[in-house]
């Protein structure tokens, strides 16, 4: 995920997450994916990051951030607070003209997205909290280093080390359109795009490992647009982020076969 991408979506969107460096915050998926968060968790996967969470205390200042073993826990990487977006009732809008359309409201969570790098099968990090050093209490993996320290730690899978040396999978193959896709073992991934009038059962991608969906489709040179479907929706490919979007803000994966 190298570049930040333009979306015309509603300013409740655009606004919910704030910023992350690595990520394109406008991304419907991505919005859906940090509100599906109850609580803060230990670290999961989103595409090719880590997403790192910790509790934010309403009301007052606090700082949270993480330092990794691989910077010698030299750089400090802040956490930014997730806003819940509410719509200001109609009776209330209606007695007062100056009243915003939409309120935010503090969701109880911090969180940190880390771009994963090439060559790094486990991260090692500590959280900085209120300027003291400590473990990731959320996360029950942890290990000491040749130092002695205790350090919490992320192992990366290999789909996702694999991915990140390859960062646009679907590029990968001349004269073909390559595809992963991360779901439930056991469910059903399709893909359809301009290539084949989207139709959303003609090519199913095979399980190649638990979780692991892949397709490997032969297309002559042009551009495409495609996405994914998965449980009756369409989902735009998380590894390939060369997104383009519809009139109604969907975001499309579009990739150039040569």
């Amino acid at each position: 995920m190298k570049t930040k991408y333009a979306i015309l979506l509603p300013l409740s969107l655009i606004f919910i997450i704030g910023r992350i460096y690595a990520l394109d915050t406008t991304s419907v998926q991505f919005v859906d994916f940090m509100l599906g968060l109850d609580s803060p968790a230990a670290p999961r996967f989103y595409g090719d990051s880590v997403v790192f969470t910790s509790p934010s205390l309403n009301g007052r200042k606090q700082s949270v951030g993480v330092v990794f073993a691989h910077e010698g826990f030299a750089k400090i990487h802040y956490f930014e607070k997730l806003m819940i977006p509410t719509d200001t009732p109609a009776e209330v809008r209606a007695e007062n003209k100056k009243a915003p359309a939409v309120t935010y409201s503090d969701s109880g969570i911090l969180f940190y997205a880390w771009e994963i790098e090439p060559g790094i099968e486990e991260l090692d990090y500590r959280l900085v909290i209120d300027g003291l050093y400590s473990n990731d209490k959320l996360n029950p993996n942890a290990k000491r280093l040749s130092s002695g320290l205790l350090v919490s730690t992320v192992s990366i899978p290999e789909i996702a080390q694999e991915l990140v040396s390859k960062p646009n999978p679907a590029r990968d193959a001349p004269g073909a359109l390559s595809l992963v896709y991360k779901a439930e073992p056991g469910d059903t991934v399709y893909v359809a795009g301009s290539f084949n009038n989207w139709d959303p059962f003609m090519y199913k991608l095979k399980e190649t490992s638990p979780g692991y969906f892949t397709l490997k489709i032969p297309l002559p040179p042009d551009t495409y647009q495609y996405a994914f479907y998965y449980k009756g929706k369409r989902v735009a490919d998380p590894y390939n982020l060369n997104w383009v979007y519809t009139a109604q803000g969907e975001a499309l994966a579009q990739v150039e076969i040569r």
